[in-house]
């Protein structure tokens, strides 16, 4: 099985997916460039790719480096059922070159010449009674039919191999795609649980009444935070009665003294008694962003003497550029690092709707005309295959999400989203 490693700069293991071949603090030898090399580890042949980070965001972290190493003799083994045949039906395809196809041409072109030079001198021998050739022409005939097949064969499974190549590659860009967004709002689930705990929030929300400079005093903490943690469009922070206090944006201030709707999620939040839960919005289009769809996570704040929930506070996640820039990273490159020609990602829920696309066709909220059975995987279960879609032949990875920690593996909050990886063939 393939061995993965993250490196130090030195090319020194640092983390392992397994400790037992590849060892923490062991040495390896990296593959310079973009490229794929051969390498020697444990007395065995290995195909290997050494990358440095592409950066997210803008933030490149420290000089690690990636690495990961296949057995040569197993590199090729495993394919998905049928893709062989799904080669077949690509081989017009841009991912098959021309000299590829050439040589299957020319291979079915050699033989069939073989088998007519055959037949001829069948029929010269017929009639010069020459008998004791027959044999020879029957055996060469034979081996134009074998040949043939070997060539059929080996360029069958080199199609089998590109294809099983594009479909694992799209499924585990699905899977990061969906890992990284389950990873990135298992964050802001910490985050709002955390600033809810604020003493000064705590303190000045158990007030009866607050005056002008105490309710700019909450205003310019939630900014204090936001300038930190910029992922999130506005912080607010509401009383009982479901009246905005504060906001962190001063281009939200129309909203301090405004009712927030005590109907759903922020009558809920105010109910939460627990500084480990939390509450999220349904992905919806809400004015607190403008209009368009996005999370809104929210808690309690509560009275730090006696416990009782005296307001909450909410943050608004900035998901459309958040999203994008997640699915924009998990999407398939050229080894310029370009994303490949139309290829394109989507997060979208069980009920088909559209979370967010790289590509504007597809915009939050809406429906997508793609098969069922995309969306009744399991949670973490992941699959690949070629589908019509859009008028259109894709290669499509989909993941299912699964939560990260327990964020949405046990405390009690349900949010399946799948991630979606499309590239035409």
């Amino acid at each position: 099985h393939a061995l993965m490693a993250i490196l130090d700069k030195d090319g020194h293991v640092i983390a392992s997916s397994d400790e037992g071949q590849l060892g923490c603090g062991s040495h390896v030898q990296r593959i310079s460039g973009n490229r794929v090399g051969i390498v020697k580890h444990a007395n065995e042949t290995h195909l290997a790719r050494t990358a440095k980070t592409k950066g997210y965001q803008g933030f490149y972290g420290l000089s690690w480096q990636g690495h990961v190493m296949s057995p040569l003799k197993a590199a090729f083994v495993s394919r998905p059922e049928h893709a062989a045949d799904h080669g077949e039906m690509l081989a017009g395809s841009r991912f098959f070159s021309e000299e590829l196809r050439t040589i299957a041409k020319t291979a079915t072109t050699v033989t069939d010449d073989l088998i007519l030079v055959v037949l001829n001198g069948q029929i010269v021998s017929a009639k010069r009674d020459a008998k004791e050739f027959m044999p020879v022409l029957d055996e060469i005939r034979r081996i134009g039919r074998l040949t043939k097949g070997v060539f059929e064969d080996s360029i069958a499974n080199l199609y089998g191999t590109v294809v099983s190549s594009l479909l694992s590659d799209v499924q585990f860009q699905a899977f990061l795609a969906v890992d990284i967004m389950d990873r990135n709002l298992y964050e802001r689930a910490n985050d709002v649980r955390w600033w809810a705990l604020t003493s000064r929030f705590r303190a000045l929300m158990s007030k009866p009444a607050l005056t002008m400079e105490e309710r700019d005093g909450l205003s310019a903490v939630l900014a204090y935070i936001n300038n930190l943690y910029t992922v999130s469009t506005n912080l607010f922070l509401y009383d009982a009665e479901g009246k905005i206090l504060a906001v962190s944006q001063p281009n939200a201030s129309s909203l301090v003294g405004s009712y927030l709707p005590m109907d759903g999620h922020f009558k809920q939040a105010l109910g939460v008694n627990d500084s480990q839960r939390y509450v999220v919005s349904p992905f919806e289009a809400t004015p607190l962003y403008g209009g368009r769809h996005t999370y809104i996570y929210l808690t309690a704040v509560r009275d730090a003497m006696n416990g009782r929930a005296v307001g909450g506070i909410g943050i608004v996640f900035d998901s459309q550029p958040q999203f994008a820039a997640m699915l924009a990273d998990a999407l398939p490159r050229d080894d310029d690092g370009e994303i490949l020609p139309g290829a394109f990602g989507l997060f979208a829920d069980r009920g088909r709707r559209v979370i967010s696309s790289t590509d504007e066709a597809f915009q939050p909220g809406q429906q997508l005309e793609l098969e069922p059975r995309f969306f009744e995987l399991e949670k973490g279960e992941r699959l690949s295959t070629l589908a019509d879609f859009n008028g259109g032949k894709y290669a499509v990875g989909a993941a299912m999400s699964q939560g990260y920690r327990e964020y949405k593996t046990s405390d009690d909050y349900e949010n399946d989203v799948i991630g979606l990886i499309f590239v035409p063939v």
